[in-house]
């Protein structure tokens, strides 16, 4: 009988060595999970700090306009080409066209230097891509866009946010349409 006990005891110990590289699998894993987790609840609990701190403080980015910012820190990108667009009418069969020249200021100052800077770069570099992307959405206007300051200043709001959206920058500040030329014909 005692070697029977003796033999169980062995099995046991077997079984508990077996087991045990289970076991520790298992603990790995769900101490894994667990620090998953929290990572994943950390960064949450960042994000949420970090918008509660921008709403207290009120220090989110706001644009400004070119009225609030000093002509001594605005810089002019000016297009090579003047842009030519041709619009229908929408009650005959003429056409209304529009010549411009377009340039647009950028904030240059302490703050925005590295914005500036990478705007100009990019300009340079990439010009037609960025009129492609004006003329596209100029052609998608009517004429009347080009009627009265109400309608020219939402066509100037329009090109701001498209060019802060490409340069992903909010130092565009102003869009200047100069030699603006309209005929129907």
């Amino acid at each position: 009988m005692a070697e029977k006990n003796e033999v169980a005891k062995e099995q046991e110990k077997k079984k508990d060595k077996k087991n045990l590289p289970l076991l520790s699998i298992i603990t790995i894993g769900v101490a894994a999970i667990t620090l998953v987790v929290s990572v994943f609840s950390l960064m949450t609990v960042m994000k949420v700090s970090a918008a509660v701190q921008t709403i207290v403080s009120g220090k989110e980015e706001e644009v400004q306009s070119a009225d609030e910012v000093p002509l001594s820190e605005i810089e002019i990108m000016k297009f090579k080409d003047k842009f030519i667009l041709s619009y229908p009418d929408e009650q005959d069969d003429s056409i209304h066209n529009v010549v411009v020249e377009i340039s647009f200021g950028v904030r240059n100052n302490d703050d925005t230097a590295d914005d500036f800077n990478t705007i100009k770069t990019t300009f340079e570099q990439k010009e037609d891509i960025v009129r492609d992307g004006m003329e596209a959405l100029l052609n998608s206007k009517s004429y009347k866009a080009f009627e009265g300051s109400e309608n020219i200043s939402a066509v100037k709001a329009d090109l701001i946010e498209y060019l802060s959206g490409i340069f992903r920058s909010k130092a565009v500040v102003d869009i200047y349409f100069n030699n603006m030329l309209t005929s129907h014909r």
